[in-house]
């Protein structure tokens, strides 16, 4: 019996532990969007976080990602509107088709959950972006910010983190609380297993 419970403890330790995903659609047909707000529609995969986003680069430029809830980008053409989440800074490298993506870390995680629709845009000036024709079922591409190319996809990747490591506030390093709590926790658990050890 011992056994047994030691299986599904280990089970929901296990189930908790992060699982990263990589939404992918690396391939470009050697053409690319310009212009403002060139971005892509994608469905997390994952309940947790989104942690980097990679884009393949015509130019050198340095960009502002944003992070809109959704499949429709800002929702306005032309307008940044109200993003979920914003990073300036972003230094996008200029490579051939097929070539190096460049990444965009985010400095903060940005929650998602699985099944639902984000839409990630790049801003800078002199920016552009590899694309392909549709080839990713889960979003499309979108210039403008708000305009939608059903057509086409951007050559693209999202890095997500699921389980323990993808929830808000566990991000981080365990606090000394967290590990109290766990202990606690763990220390139950054993508790549990003697008292049941005991009546078999």
């Amino acid at each position: 019996m011992i056994h047994k419970i030691l299986a599904l403890f280990g089970t929901a330790l296990f189930a908790l532990a992060a699982q990263a995903q990589t939404i992918s659609q690396p391939s470009d047909n050697n053409s690319g969007f310009g212009g403002a707000g060139i971005g892509q529609s994608f469905t997390a995969t994952v309940t947790g976080t989104v942690v980097s986003i990679d884009v393949r680069s015509l130019n050198n430029t340095v960009a502002t990602l944003y992070i809109y809830n959704g499949a429709l980008g800002s929702g306005v053409p032309a307008a940044v509107g109200a993003p979920a989440y914003t990073q300036a800074g972003v230094v996008l490298t200029a490579v051939g088709s097929g070539g190096a993506f460049s990444t965009a870390t985010l400095a903060t995680p940005f929650p998602v959950t699985a099944g639902s629709t984000y839409t990630f845009i790049f801003d800078a000036g002199g920016l552009a972006l590899f694309r392909n024709v549709n080839l990713y079922a889960g979003g499309t591409a979108i210039n403008n910010f708000a305009v939608l190319q059903p057509a086409f996809d951007l050559a693209f990747q999202v890095q997500q983190v699921g389980g323990l490591a993808g929830v808000a506030g566990l991000r981080d390093a365990p606090t000394l609380g967290e590990w109290a709590l766990f202990g606690l926790a763990l220390s139950m658990a054993l508790l549990g297993m003697g008292w049941i050890a005991r009546r078999e």
